[in-house]
C-alpha cells in the first residue's frame, strides 16, 4: 500500500509513483523463496533476456503501420498521440513489474488466497510471485471476476497478434518473391501456409524459457528493418504537392471521426508487450527481480521509442497522405536487394514475436487439456498432455497454428486488424487494467496525485478503447466488403 501522505510532484518520478510503503526492494530486506516452493518453471533468465524479450514483444508489426496513422491525425495530432502512448505504456508496464512480487502478507488467509490465485508462494519467506497476468487479476478481483476481467482481452490480443503476424509474414514473403517472379509468383495465401509451417517447427521448443535465442534474433531483426525503413524513407525526396494536411480527403464528419479513432487504435496496437510482462519477469530467478526487470524494460522502451519515432516521422515525411498501411511495402526507392532484406528481416522478426506471444496460449491449451483428461479419469493422458510435453507440442500446437493460419487467409487486412485489436484488446490490457489493478492492490492515498493519475488513466483509456473499437470494427467491415466485392 502506498505510503500515506506522500507528496508527489506534478511529473511524478518513477520511484515516487510506484513506491511500496516504506519498504525497498533489496536483498537485505527480502529473502528469495525456496526453490522447491516455486512452480516447476525454468527461472534462468537475466536482465538482458528481459530486455530483448520485451523488444521482440513490443517492436512488432505495429511499427510498420505507424506512419499511416499520421494521415488522419496530421503532424501535431500524430506526435501527441504517439508520445503520450509511449509514456503511458512505459508507466503501466512499470506498474505490472512492481506488482509481480508481493511482500509478506499480513495474514495467512491472504497468503492462501494468493496461492489459490496461482502465485508462487514460499511458506518460509512468505514471498509471492505472480507468473501470469491472470494470476494478478485473480488476486486483485477474486477467482471469477479476475478471470473475466482479463481473459477475454488477453486472449484477443494473443490470438489476434498471431493472426496479424501471419498476415505480415505472408505478405512480406509474397513481396520478396513477387519482386523477382512478377505476376507468375504464387498467390499470397500460399505464403501464409509457408509461414504457418515455420511456426509449427518453432513451436516444438518446450517452454517460454527456451525462447531466448529466438527472441534475441527477433530483437536484432526488428532493429535492422526499422533502420532500413528509416534510411530509405529519409533518402526519399517527396514530390512537390505532397499532402500533409490531416483529413485532406472529402469525407463526412462521421467518417473523419472513424478515421481518427481507427488511427489511435493502430498506435495503441504497437504497445502490446504488457500481456506477457509477467511471463517474462517470471523467468528471472530469486526475488527481488524488480531492479533487474526494470533495467531490461527501460532499455527496451528506449529502443522501442527511438525506432517508433524514427520510422513514423521519416515514413510520413516521405509519402504524406499517400502513406500505405505497411511502410516496408510502400517504399519503392533504393536497391531491390535492400528492400527485400528489410522484408526478410520483418519475416524473421514476426516469426519470433509470434512464438513469444503464443506460448502463453500454448500454456492455457495444454494445461486445460491435462486437467480435462484428469477429470475424465485418464491418468496417462493427463500426464502426457501438459505444458511442454511432446504430445502437446506435436498435436495441440499444430492444430492451433493451423486454425490461426486459416483465419489469416480469411481476414488478410493488416491495418484494420491492428486497429481493431489495438482498441478492443490491447487498450484494456495495456492501458486500463494496470492502473486499475494498482488502485485495488496498492491502494494509494485517496484523492492524492498518485490516485488521480491512475483514475484518470482508467477513465480516458476506457473511453478511447470503446470509441476505437467501434471505429476499427466499422473500417474492417467496410474494407472486407470492398475487398471481396471486387473479387465477386
Amino acid at each position: 500500500m502506498a505510503q500515506k501522505g506522500k507528496k508527489l510532484s506534478a511529473a511524478p518520478s518513477s520511484d515516487a509513483v510506484v513506491a511500496l510503503d516504506d519498504r525497498k526492494y533489496d536483498d537485505a530486506k527480502f529473502q528469495a523463496p525456496e526453490e522447491d516452493a516455486e512452480p516447476q518453471r525454468a527461472r534462468t533468465a537475466t536482465w538482458y533476456d528481459a530486455a530483448y524479450h520485451s523488444v521482440t514483444a513490443m517492436v512488432g508489426a505495429g511499427v510498420l503501420g505507424l506512419p499511416s496513422t499520421f494521415v488522419p491525425l496530421g503532424w501535431a495530432g500524430g506526435l501527441v498521440v504517439l508520445l503520450f502512448s509511449f509514456w503511458v505504456s512505459w508507466y503501466t508496464y512499470k506498474l505490472l513489474v512492481y506488482m509481480h512480487e508481493m511482500p509478506e502478507p499480513s495474514t495467512s488467509k491472504s497468503l492462501d488466497d494468493a496461492a489459490e490465485a496461482g502465485a508462487a508462494a514460499s511458506s518460509s519467506s512468505r514471498w509471492l510471485r505472480f507468473d501470469r497476468y491472470q494470476d494478478l487479476t485473480t488476486y486483485a478481483f477474486g477467482p471469477r471476476a479476475g478471470r473475466w476481467a482479463l481473459l477475454p482481452f488477453q486472449a484477443a490480443v494473443l490470438v489476434g497478434l498471431a493472426i496479424t503476424y501471419t498476415v505480415v509474414g505472408g505478405d512480406d514473403l509474397h513481396a520478396i518473391v513477387a519482386d523477382y517472379k512478377g505476376a507468375s509468383s504464387p498467390p499470397t495465401w500460399v505464403f501464409y501456409v509457408v509461414f504457418g509451417g515455420a511456426q509449427v517447427l518453432l513451436s516444438q521448443l518446450p517452454e517460454f524459457a527456451h525462447l531466448g535465442w529466438v527472441s534475441a534474433l527477433g530483437a536484432v531483426m526488428s532493429v535492422g528493418y526499422c533502420a532500413i525503413a528509416t534510411g530509405l524513407a529519409a533518402a526519399y525526396r517527396p514530390p512537390k504537392g505532397t499532402i500533409y494536411t490531416p483529413l485532406a480527403e472529402a469525407k463526412t464528419p462521421a467518417e473523419r471521426v472513424v478515421d481518427v479513432f481507427g488511427a489511435i487504435g493502430t498506435i495503441l496496437f504497437a504497445y502490446g508487450g504488457h500481456n506477457i510482462a509477467l511471463e517474462i519477469q517470471a523467468t528471472l530467478p530469486k526475488p527481488p527481480t524488480v531492479g533487474r526487470m526494470m533495467r531490461g524494460v527501460n532499455i527496451a522502451f528506449i529502443a522501442t521509442g527511438s525506432l517508433y519515432l524514427a520510422v513514423t516521422v521519416s515514413g510520413y515525411h516521405a509519402l504524406g497522405a499517400a502513406t500505405g498501411p505497411n511502410i516496408i511495402l510502400a517504399i519503392t526507392n533504393g536497391p531491390k536487394w535492400v528492400r527485400n532484406l528489410a522484408r526478410a528481416m520483418v519475416v524473421v522478426h514476426v516469426l519470433a514475436a509470434y512464438q513469444v506471444y503464443t506460448h502463453p496460449v500454448f500454456d492455457w491449451i495444454e494445461s486445460a487439456a491435462g486437467r480435462a483428461a484428469a477429470r475424465a479419469g485418464c491418468g496417462s493422458l493427463a500426464s502426457a498432455f501438459c505444458y511442454g510435453s511432446w504430445p502437446s507440442r506435436i498435436v495441440l500446437r499444430t492444430v492451433y497454428i493451423a486454425i490461426i493460419t486459416l483465419a489469416a487467409i480469411l481476414v488478410p487486412l493488416f491495418t484494420d486488424l491492428m486497429g481493431l485489436i489495438g482498441a478492443l484488446a490491447v487498450t484494456p490490457t495495456t492501458f486500463l487494467l494496470p492502473p486499475l489493478l494498482w488502485l485495488f492492490v496498492r491502494r494509494p492515498r485517496r484523492f492524492g496525485l498518485e490516485w488521480w493519475v491512475n483514475v484518470v488513466l482508467v477513465f480516458v483509456t476506457g473511453v478511447v478503447g470503446i470509441m476505437g473499437s467501434i471505429s476499427a470494427g466499422w473500417l474492417l467491415v467496410v474494407h472486407m466488403i470492398e475487398r471481396f466485392g471486387r473479387h465477386a
